[in-house]
């Protein structure tokens, strides 16, 4: 039989991205892959890039690793031996505790997946676990990463709090390595700060704001008037335009009243009770920097734009878009933005929507023009996407097994949330013993995680047979329910659409990277259009392998690494 590696590649800061770690790491796998008749899979594009292995940040679901080990448990990897994960070494894997990491290693081993390490041309196999030098070489890697670790993490907190304590006594110091951009410090690391023109930029945008204009509004007057982005970002593939989202972030600023805010991560369940990695004030220095805003105009322009969101949302309507967060402008890769027109004519209020630029939009550069919603959508191939398995897309018995199997998956997993929430109550009640019940409440919400991400695919099955079984086509999609449903499994099957709107085509990118491309008007031209496309593709991958990829396209770079 054939043997597969599947390789994976990490590096923990966005500064090696720009250096040759990437090309380095993925250059020496594919080597030792031809010199030693391994076959590669990289379908599942096992990169993380700017990803920490000490937290375990890249064994959430949505990182490399973890969508590695979500594949073997659901049985997408073959587990007869003949897989292959691939690292330079063992703590591209992980650096957390040795527990931890051993834990990691063993359990991918007992599944009959196997792991190289090219830095001492190691392969690891079910039969290493019983092999005593193997496990304490390995143990002895793994608590190595993680001293290493450890250490740096402990020299940066130290460093932050040191700092921090000095702040608080009163002295100068600077805290971080940014500063707001309004600003400029007087001497090196010295925590002495001045205030530069830019700052007049922020004081008319808060009395824009003040005088009640619309945020996109005055992302179009600083556009129109060419007035630089202050905040300008480090990705290459970012427009660096002003936008109304870019407005409301120096609105909400609290820097600009003089405030420095400390932030904290940490682990919390979401609303599906996985658990996520979450970001909140800690606590807050006031007078630390120069302020250029009025604590009561800074109250006054945020009621503002709470006044005017409030007021935005009344009424909306959320399945009108199809395409919510999956549409990018070809000319410029910008997101593009679903827009209604209401004008009144004797006939009564018509609707015209159409999907625009962002970037031009806001007055940027790109030279894309609208486009009609409606033509769009009456084009886009929704039979094509609404099939599930073509044969049995119409089988009843397999939509009401697929509910059976969700109900009862819902009930087990609500029951399992309650059990956990008794045990956490009662650690806190009781005198438990703290190692048995880190052990079971660790299985317990791995458990449930698991759950949670088996009855999310079962609801897009689910939603997209009950479609194609009701016969919807771009016609007949009236009531909400039904676009409700399409709407959840175009997001479920696509990573992005990508529109040229010259040339009046689009391209719709599967999430396995396959592209469909689509005429939207008549006289679009597809043929004229494939030079452009490949172009688009090919910066969005290179952009993407160096770490300077905008991460608003990160999905459908993803997407696009999976095809090459």
């Amino acid at each position: 039989m054939k043997k597969v590696i599947y390789p994976y590649v990490r590096f923990s800061s966005n500064e090696q991205g720009s250096g040759d770690s990437l090309r380095r790491q993925l250059k020496a796998i594919r080597s030792f892959a031809e010199q030693n008749g391994y076959e590669i899979n990289e379908s599942l594009n096992l990169t993380d890039l700017g990803i920490s292995a000490y937290k375990g940040d890249n064994l959430e679901i949505d990182a490399g690793l973890g969508r590695f080990i979500l594949a073997i448990n659901k049985g997408l990897i073959p587990l007869d031996g003949t897989s292959f994960i691939c690292v330079e070494q063992l703590d591209r894997l992980t650096r957390k505790s040795v527990s931890q990491a051993y834990l990691l290693f063993s359990d991918i081993l007992r599944k009959n997946v196997n792991i190289i390490t090219l830095m001492d041309n190691r392969i690891y196999t079910k039969k290493s676990l019983d092999n005593l030098p193997e496990i304490i070489y390995s143990l002895t890697l793994m608590e190595q990463s993680h001293i290493e670790s450890a250490k740096k993490s402990e020299r940066v907190k130290a460093a932050f709090h040191g700092r921090l304590s000095r702040i608080k006594n009163g002295q100068k110091a600077k805290y971080a390595s940014q500063i707001p951009s309004w600003l400029d410090e007087e001497k090196p690391k010295s925590g002495v700060f001045k205030i530069n023109d830019k700052a007049d930029i922020i004081i008319r945008i808060f009395q824009m704001t003040i005088e009640n204009i619309p945020l996109n509004e005055i992302a179009r007057i600083l556009n129109r008037e060419g007035i630089e982005r202050i905040t300008r970002s480090k990705y290459k593939n970012a427009t660096n335009v002003w936008t109304g989202s870019v407005i409301s972030h120096i609105i909400k600023n609290r820097c600009v009243i003089g405030n420095l805010d400390i932030y904290k991560t940490d682990y919390a369940k979401n609303s599906e009770g996985v658990l996520k990695r979450v970001r909140y004030l800690d606590e807050t220095i006031e007078d630390y920097y120069p302020a250029i805003i009025t604590n009561n105009d800074f109250v006054i322009a945020n009621a503002r734009v709470k006044e005017r969101k409030v007021s935005s949302e009344r009424g909306r309507t959320t399945n009108k878009n199809l395409f919510t967060s999956l549409i990018y402008c070809g000319e410029c890769h910008s997101r593009m933005h679903f827009e209604i027109d209401k004008k009144t004519l004797s006939s009564g209020v018509r609707e015209y929507k159409s999907l625009k630029c962002t970037n031009q939009r806001h007055g940027g550069n790109c030279t894309a023009i609208p486009v009609k919603y409606d033509n769009f959508e009456k084009e886009f191939p929704l039979k094509y996407f609404m099939r599930d398995d073509a044969s049995n897309s119409l089988n009843t018995d397999k939509i009401n097994k697929i509910k059976e199997e969700l109900n009862a998956l819902e009930a087990d997993h609500i029951r399992q949330q309650d059990k956990i929430s008794k045990i956490e109550k009662s650690i806190v009640e009781d005198d438990l013993d703290i190692t048995a019940f880190l052990k079971t409440i660790s299985t317990l919400k791995s458990d449930c995680n698991k759950k949670s991400i088996e009855i999310e695919r079962l609801r897009f099955q689910l939603a997209g047979l009950e479609a194609a079984r009701s016969g919807k086509t771009n016609k007949s999609l009236l009531s909400e329910e039904d676009r409700s449903a399409v709407k959840r499994r175009l997001k479920s099957l696509l990573s992005g659409i990508i529109i040229y709107s010259k040339r009046k085509v689009a391209w719709v990118i599967l999430r396995d990277g396959t592209p469909n491309a689509f005429k939207f008007e008549r006289d679009g031209n597809l043929l004229d259009n494939m030079s452009e496309y490949i172009k688009l593709v090919d910066d969005i991958r290179k952009s993407y392998t160096s770490g300077n990829l905008d991460p608003k396209l990160e999905k459908l770079a993803r997407a696009l690494m999976h095809g090459s």
